[in-house]
């Protein structure tokens, strides 16, 4: 039994996360994050494509056959409690599809752990806009499928994705291959995480977190644009 993480309202990763776990043939469980406004650093200029529609996770939920309570994933005796109520006594592996930054309680739940898809390749692209640094850094863009831990983006490592990128790419295009990258990718992530015992797998850490991107690095990101593509386009 796998429990997901989600957000609970129209959100396309996680939509599109509990389909392909569906079809993978995963019987799940499914904690969905009511809506927080937050108050988050600048990442520069979006590489999302606008009025993109998705649906609801928990109509997707119902169609899979997930059992489904929306909960704020803070909230560690709750999802205990509830994953009891479901007749899940102890939660293995849960997985990442829409979540705020969980506590150590919630992770201390899962005896395998919980699985992230990260958006670069960590731990040298820790934080926010972090595709963006991978470009200021030079380095490909992948995503970094790992046991999260009480640390933002540090904790064990299962395996690198790399998104292929194409001459003539823009930011919006690769965005979107990543998207599907850190869905489907989960799949493969899931299986190394049944096999791999935690303590044996490459922790995750040592290098600062990016709280934003100023200005100044987003417009050189869009100058090294068209170079960056040429030098990692398959």
């Amino acid at each position: 039994m796998i429990a997901v993480f989600v957000y609970d309202f129209p959100h396309r990763k996680s939509s599109d996360g509990l389909l392909f776990l569906k079809v993978a043939g995963y019987e799940c469980i499914v904690f969905a994050q009511p809506f927080k406004k937050l108050n988050v650093s600048d990442s520069g200029k979006s590489w999302g494509i606008k009025d993109l529609k998705a649906f609801h996770p928990k109509d997707v939920a119902k169609v899979c056959g997930f059992k489904y309570l929306s909960i704020d994933h803070d909230n560690w005796a709750g999802i205990q409690t509830q994953s009891m109520t479901w007749g899940v006594p102890n939660l293995t592996i849960g997985v990442i599809f829409g979540a705020r930054i969980l506590k150590k309680p919630v992770i201390d739940l899962f005896s395998t752990g919980i699985i992230n898809g990260h958006t670069a390749k960590l731990p040298e692209c820790r934080g926010l806009a972090a595709p963006k640094w991978a470009v200021l850094r030079n380095i490909p863009q992948m995503v970094t499928f790992h046991l999260i831990d009480e640390n933002i983006d540090e904790g064990r490592l299962l395996y690198y994705h790399k998104v292929p990128v194409h001459a003539g790419d823009t930011p919006e295009a690769v965005n979107q291959r990543s998207l599907s990258v850190q869905v489907y990718g989960t799949i493969t992530a899931i299986e190394i995480a049944k096999v791999s015992p935690k303590g044996l797998l490459p922790k995750l850490e040592g290098n600062d977190y990016d709280w934003g991107i100023s200005e100044v690095a987003d417009e050189k990101v869009r100058k090294l644009w068209k170079s960056y593509i040429e030098r990692f386009a398959e």
